[in-house]
C-alpha cells in the first residue's frame, strides 16, 4: 500500500461543537487572513503524526483531542489523540491497523509508534535502522523524515532553497537517503 491522503481532520471536546475541515485527493492549499485557524490545522496534523506540540489549548478552546481520517485505496483510517497523551487510538476499516500506537517510541512499550503505521503506508513494513553520522552511529527511520513532503509548515514556505530540504544538517543524512538527494548506506535491522 503507498497511496493515502489526509481526508479529515477535526478538534473535538464533549462540551464544544467540531471543528472539522476535509480534504480531497491531491494538492490542497489552507489560505486565509490571519488567527482564523491555518496554522492549528498543520499543527493538529503533526501531532497526530506523532509530533510533541500541543495544537492548542483546552482551557481556552474546550477543544480535548484532535483527530485526522486517513484515506487509502484499501481502508478508511481513522486516528484520535487526546491532548497531552502519549497514546494514539487507531480504528480502521482494515483491522490490521486498527490499535492503540505511541506516539513517540518508548523501549518498554508494547504498542507499536505512530511511524510504524505511516512507513507501513508508504510501503515501509519493516524497522529499519540508518547510519547517522561518520561515526556509524544508528538511528532508527521515522516517519518525521518523510512528512515535511506532505506537509509544508507556514513558517517554511518562504524560506530560501528548497522547501523540502530539511533546516537542521544533522536531519540531511537520513532525509537525503530517502529522498533520492544523495545516496548514503543504511543497514536494516540493525
Amino acid at each position: 500500500m503507498s497511496n493515502f491522503y489526509i481526508k479529515q481532520v477535526s478538534a473535538t471536546g464533549s462540551k464544544v461543537k467540531p471543528a472539522i475541515i476535509e480534504f480531497t485527493e491531491g494538492l490542497n492549499i489552507i489560505h486565509g487572513i490571519s488567527d482564523t485557524g491555518k496554522t492549528c490545522i498543520q499543527m493538529c496534523i503533526d501531532y497526530l503524526f506523532g509530533g510533541d506540540d500541543l495544537p492548542f489549548d483546552k482551557d481556552v478552546t474546550g477543544y480535548s483531542n484532535a483527530e485526522m481520517i486517513v484515506q487509502t485505496k484499501d481502508c478508511e483510517i481513522r486516528l484520535s489523540r487526546p491532548l497531552g497523551k502519549n497514546i494514539i487510538n487507531v480504528v480502521s476499516t482494515d483491522d490490521s491497523f486498527s490499535g492503540k500506537y505511541n506516539a513517540a517510541y518508548r523501549k518498554e512499550s508494547k504498542n507499536p509508534t505512530i511511524d510504524s503505521l505511516f512507513l507501513r503506508l508508504i510501503g515501509i513494513e519493516e524497522e529499519i535502522t540508518l547510519i547517522k553520522n561518520k561515526n556509524f552511529t544508528r538511528y532508527r527511520l521515522t516517519w518525521s523524515i518523510f512528512s515535511q513532503m506532505f506537509l509544508i509548515k507556514e513558517d517554511d514556505v518562504h524560506k530560501k532553497g528548497s522547501i523540502l530540504l530539511p533546516s537542521r544538517k544533522e536531519a540531511n543524512t537520513l532525509y537525503c537517503l530517502y529522498t533520492g538527494v544523495k545516496t548514503l548506506a543504511f543497514r536494516r535491522n540493525l
